[in-house]
């Protein structure tokens, strides 16, 4: 089944509300949270269960996002759930962070570092970022010495991890799996 066709509807109607009533960032962390809580095994089980009710998923979903919730969200949440699309939350948020990207013209990024970029590195590093997706790209930095070598690249959609602590920790995690089977 095709969930992006099914989605897409639903994503650019909270991309209108949520740029119209500039939340994007709030609504965003809805549709996270959203996600998050489809995907939940326990949560799962009943959106697959023949016997749970729409109005106790309803009730439910509502009583998770609790006061935090507006009254949008609310109506939004019990239109996926009327429609019996809760699991296309996942793809919805995939579109709706898509669409976002397409709106802004510069991607801001966070680059983590265990030591300080010079500006004529963190000009390579920015020129080969724009260059590989096609955007324009504003940097910052911070340092990070536990990172021990290399740096992380952060922006809103996505983490690139070329730190040697990551390395070091997947190298362990691969040794350990190593001698678990031996």
């Amino acid at each position: 089944m095709n969930y992006t066709a099914l989605a897409r509807p639903y994503a650019q109607a909270v991309f209108e509300i949520a740029k119209t009533s500039q939340a994007l960032v709030a609504w965003g962390k809805f549709q996270k949270d959203l996600t998050d809580l489809v995907q939940d095994p326990e949560i799962k089980a009943l959106l697959d269960h023949p016997q749970v009710s729409r109005k106790i998923l309803e009730e439910v979903f509502l009583i998770s996002f609790g006061k935090d919730c507006w009254v949008e969200q609310q109506n939004f949440l019990k239109l996926l759930i009327q429609n019996r699309q809760l699991a296309l939350a996942p793809e919805i948020l995939k579109l709706f962070n898509q669409a976002i990207a397409e709106q802004n013209p510069k991607v801001l990024a966070e680059i983590e570092s265990p030591f300080p970029i010079d500006s004529q590195e963190l000009e390579k590093i920015r020129k080969s970022l724009s260059q590989e997706f096609k955007k324009e790209f504003e940097l910052t930095c911070s340092i990070h010495p536990e990172l021990i070598g290399g740096f992380k690249i952060k922006t809103d959609h996505w983490v690139m991890d070329g730190s040697l602590q990551t390395q070091l920790k997947e190298l362990a995690k691969a040794l350990t799996q190593q001698l678990s089977q031996a």
